[in-house]
């Protein structure tokens, strides 16, 4: 039991990581036009939020994946900002031969925001699998002493047993 008091965070940190989260969460927020991004950012406040409520315990696990769900849901908005910004401007011919000046997106911009993109979707798959990891660790962990302590009883039982029958005998 010592193990898993240990194992989850105590509600200060739990609430200073998490009321962190939100106000970067907030200030990103404030970049955003686009109701379906504002969407995705209101569902991840929401489950912030119900992890910072009361009696909910998490581990550091559970904040970081918060935290690389949120980089990663920045690093989708910079792209698709990059995607659709047409900021630079260069001379182009139309169909019918003449010259005019269209703008277009900045391609190092949009690859810069692509590799930001995959980085962060890398990172958060990283982080998914290490948390597996440690969760089947802990589960494999947890199942060992389990037996071991079972064992301990079924040892002392018998222990008990075979003392209490030369003591009838």
């Amino acid at each position: 039991m010592e193990t898993l008091r240990l194992f989850f965070l105590e509600d200060y940190d739990k609430n200073y990581q998490l009321e962190s989260l939100l106000r970067d969460i907030d200030d990103a927020m404030a970049d955003v036009t686009d109701p379906g991004r504002l969407e995705e950012y209101n569902k991840l406040i929401d489950e912030v939020n119900a992890s910072n409520a009361e009696g909910v315990q998490i581990t550091q696990n559970d904040v970081d994946l918060l935290k690389a769900k949120f980089e990663l849901q920045k690093a989708q908005d910079a792209y698709e900002e990059a995607q659709n910004a047409k900021n630079t401007m260069r001379l182009a011919r139309d169909a019918s031969g003449n010259w005019n000046y269209v703008y277009s997106q900045d391609q190092s911009q949009s690859e810069d925001a692509a590799q930001a993109l995959a980085d962060a979707q890398y990172n958060y798959d990283k982080l998914l699998h290490e948390v597996r990891d440690e969760s089947s660790q802990l589960w494999l962990q947890t199942q060992q002493e389990f037996y071991q302590w079972q064992s301990e009883i079924d040892q002392s039982r018998l222990q008990w047993d075979l003392e209490y029958r030369q003591s009838v005998e």
